[in-house]
């Protein structure tokens, strides 16, 4: 059961434009959502007394 199936980089090339900016697009956003979540947690958690 394979959810995510790379590409070959032929495979790549061939993607229209649109599609393959949405991807990094889709990606980047989730990338970012996840960085800034993860410093929100530690800023959080950083210090404990405060709260």
């Amino acid at each position: 059961m394979d959810l995510i199936v790379l590409p070959s980089a032929d495979q790549v090339m061939e993607n229209s434009s649109s599609e393959s900016s949405m991807h990094v697009l889709v990606w980047g956003i989730g990338l970012l959502g996840a960085i800034g979540m993860f410093i929100v947690w530690g800023l959080a958690n950083a210090y404990p007394a405060a709260v």
